[in-house]
C-alpha cells in the first residue's frame, strides 16, 4: 500500500495492459491508505506534506484530510451494495 504501487498500476493501465483496465478504484484505495499512514507515521517538523508532524500550522488540513477519508471509507462497498464496515468480515 503506498504511492509506488498505486503508480505501477496506473502505469500498467496506460500501457493498455487489460487486466488492468479497471483499476481506478485501487488506485484509489491505495492512495488513501498511503495517506493515512503517512499522517499517522507523520513525527518530524523538516518533513513536507502529509508526514509532517502535526502542529497549529497543519492542524486544519490535516483534520479536513482525516474527515475526507473517513467518508470515503465509511461509504465503501461490497460488490452486493452492502457498506463494508457493517459486514461480518469487517467487524
Amino acid at each position: 500500500m503506498s504511492r509506488s504501487v498505486a503508480l505501477a498500476l496506473k502505469t500498467l493501465k496506460e500501457m493498455g495492459c487489460a487486466e488492468f483496465k479497471d483499476v481506478d478504484a485501487t488506485v484509489h484505495f491505495i492512495e488513501t491508505a498511503d495517506l493515512l499512514f503517512d499522517i499517522f507515521n507523520s513525527r518530524h517538523s523538516a518533513a513536507k506534506g502529509s508526514k509532517k508532524a502535526i502542529n497549529s500550522d497543519n492542524r486544519d488540513d490535516i483534520v479536513n484530510k482525516l474527515h475526507e477519508i473517513s467518508k470515503y471509507l465509511l461509504e465503501l462497498r461490497t460488490m452486493d451494495g452492502k457498506l463494508l464496515y457493517t459486514t461480518r468480515k469487517f467487524v
